[in-house]
């Protein structure tokens, strides 16, 4: 996937990182979590501030479906107690 970065969390700041790329047109979405230690009861939300909210997007890892709105309200996660984790959603804008 080739296109713009976007930071979500800094990792000096606390002890995960999360970041997302779009493609040119915004059509799809990879979204990234890192999480290296830390708090284990901490929830985040992960705001995909660049999808577009009247755009219908499905997650082709879990073939969920998601709004655009809900990708820029936030994913939410809750971390987890494993010291090293991670995970992907990519998102795939759906057809109108």
């Amino acid at each position: 996937l080739t296109g713009e970065w976007y930071p979500i969390m800094n990792p000096f700041e606390d002890f995960a990182s999360a970041y997302y790329y779009t493609n040119a047109d915004r059509s799809e979405i990879l979204l990234s979590f890192l999480q290296n230690g830390g708090d284990c009861s901490k929830t985040f939300a992960l705001k995909v501030d660049e999808a577009d909210p009247d755009a219908i997007y499905v997650d082709t890892v879990k073939d969920k479906e998601y709004t655009g709105r809900q990708l820029r309200a936030g994913i939410i996660l809750r971390s987890s107690n494993k010291s090293q984790y991670s995970k992907i959603w990519h998102f795939v804008k759906k057809s109108k």
